[in-house]
């Protein structure tokens, strides 16, 4: 009987700055922080050193990276079973950082000498700050991202505007959605965290859908017809949209649901859901429009 040994080699995929990584000089001419601290389980996973080559040293920093929580510190070194790593000034500087884990400011530390960069001290400070949070709008700087909770039946909906601060060098991921410097989008809330998100720009074959940031930190969505180029509508307190079809769009304006360039299901909608203002999001699927509302409940309307 004939056994063939078959061999799966993995190949490094992790971009940084839009690259592909494929060896630890790479990473260091295009290292971006807190686009790694975003993705640390991609990070651990494509670039170790079973997928490139790593140095004895360079193998014990990435070590220390991986399993911070088991390593020590003394006052003026980081230790980790038999590796002893001294801390120069720039390193010290991150161990004092109270307000990040002892664990955080491990792989902070680990993270940059293996790629042999000086640490941005005021940065990585920002790391740890709270998100700011104004009234409907939250502001993410320096790489914050809000994740997926979970979400919780019988808990509230609310919809709150999210913006990546413009003077950030990093953008931020809201769920699965990658904003940057200046961008903006709409999540939906509970208690428990981000259950949806909008798309920051949607397009069918006859328009471009986009939410645009204004310069009081609040934003509108404007409808652009992509066969003559012109602006056909701008909504100032659209929180969702989506295209329908080629020819057709829906969005929640001031609370209320609205679909373009259809009065029939304009109608439906109308007299399914009325004027009230509840709808949070809405998903589309077949011939259904499934509309959210605040208390948890869903409609849904055949089109």
């Amino acid at each position: 009987m004939l056994f063939q040994l078959v061999i799966e080699t993995i190949t490094p995929n992790m971009k940084i700055n839009g690259k592909i990584i494929s060896s630890l000089q790479g990473l260091s001419k295009d290292f971006n922080f807190f686009e790694i601290w975003q993705k640390i389980s991609v990070f651990k996973r494509d670039i170790n050193p079973q997928q490139m080559y790593f140095s004895d040293h360079q193998k014990k920093l990435f070590n220390l990276f991986v399993d911070a929580e088991n390593a020590t510190t003394s006052e003026s070194s980081i230790i980790l079973g038999d590796f002893y790593l001294p801390l120069n000034d720039n390193q010290l500087d991150i161990l004092q950082i109270d307000s990040l884990s002892l664990k955080d400011r491990i792989r902070v530390i680990a993270l940059y000498t293996l790629v042999e960069k000086e640490i941005p001290l005021n940065q990585i400070k920002d790391l740890a700050k709270p998100i700011s949070d104004y009234g409907d709008t939250i502001l993410l700087s320096h790489g914050k991202s809000i994740p997926f909770g979970e979400r919780q039946l019988g808990k509230e909906l609310i919809t709150r505007r999210i913006l990546v601060l413009p003077t950030s060098p990093n953008g931020s991921y809201i769920g699965n959605l990658y904003l940057k410097p200046g961008e903006v989008t709409f999540g939906v809330f509970t208690e428990d965290g981000l259950i949806k998100v909008c798309s920051k720009e949607l397009s069918n074959l006859s328009y471009h859908l986009q939410f645009h940031l204004l310069s009081n930190n609040k934003s509108k969505m404007v409808v652009t017809n992509l066969s003559t180029g012109s602006v056909i509508a701008e909504y100032p307190e659209c929180t969702f949209f989506g295209t329908l079809h080629d020819d057709n769009f829906i969005v929640i304006n001031k609370g209320n649901v609205d679909c373009f360039n259809d009065q029939h299901l304009m109608n439906i909608i109308r007299k399914k859901i009325g004027f009230i203002d509840e709808p949070q999001y809405f998903e589309i699927s077949d011939s259904i429009i499934t509309v959210i509302l605040k208390n948890g409940e869903k409609v849904s309307i055949n089109y």
